[in-house]
């Protein structure tokens, strides 16, 4: 916009045109764009020393200043700031119209193709139900180590269910052989299954320690916690 306003005549012929012709053409621009100089007015030793024209008294060059008969002499005019008006508002509507047809054409072209844009939308949408189903996954994981906590493993008996000896079973298997005053006293202790079935048959006269032997299905054959 700068280069078009303030290095070519495009703005000067436009306000010449619109403003000062008086055909509406571009007839006569040149001896608009040029002032008068009397050369009189030349300093000590900067006039020409010699000329092909006698008697000159003015000379034109281009630019936009006030006549030497005019109260202020050489003086920038009003038609130079009008055209300095018109440089300055053709730059800011040239910006604003670039940057205007630059968003429409941001906006009518994408950056993105249409295509590209949805099979991103759709791969974005295919790792959430991925991450989804891990979550979910993690969480039935999570819920069945809690309810196998819950209950009793298979390898290892439930000790809430383990039973104790008979009464009598117990006295008879702590009475002694040749006790004083006869009272027998029950001893709990731990025994393997193989010291019960032992102790069961070195004493013969009793008769639920022979049954114990005789039948391990019973519960307490079952388990050996005494």
């Amino acid at each position: 916009a700068f280069v078009i306003s303030f290095t070519s005549d495009f703005i000067p012929r436009l306000v010449y045109q619109y403003m000062y012709s008086q055909t509406g053409t571009m007839h006569g621009f040149i001896d608009h764009t040029l002032s008068h100089f009397n050369v009189s007015n030349f300093r000590p030793g900067n006039a020409p020393t010699s000329s092909s024209l006698p008697e000159i008294t003015f000379c034109r060059y281009k630019d936009y200043r006030e006549p030497p008969w005019a109260a202020e002499a050489y003086q920038f005019s009003k038609t130079y700031w009008a055209v300095l008006a018109a440089r300055l508002a053709f730059v800011i509507l040239f910006q604003n119209l670039v940057m205007f047809l630059s968003l429409l054409v941001a906006w009518v072209i994408p950056d993105v193709p249409k295509n590209i844009s949805e099979q991103l939308k759709r791969e974005k949408t295919l790792l959430v139900d991925v991450f989804l189903r891990e979550e979910k996954e993690k969480f039935h994981l999570l819920q069945s180590l809690f309810s196998s906590k819950d209950q009793p493993s298979q390898g290892q008996p439930d000790t809430a269910h383990f039973r104790t000896l008979p009464l009598g079973l117990s006295q008879g298997l702590g009475q002694p052989s040749g006790g004083d005053g006869g009272e027998s006293r029950a001893r709990c202790r731990a025994a393997s299954f193989s010291q019960f079935t032992r102790r069961m048959s070195e004493s013969p006269s009793n008769d639920a320690g022979r049954q114990m032997s005789m039948s391990p299905s019973n519960d307490a054959a079952r388990h050996t916690a005494v």
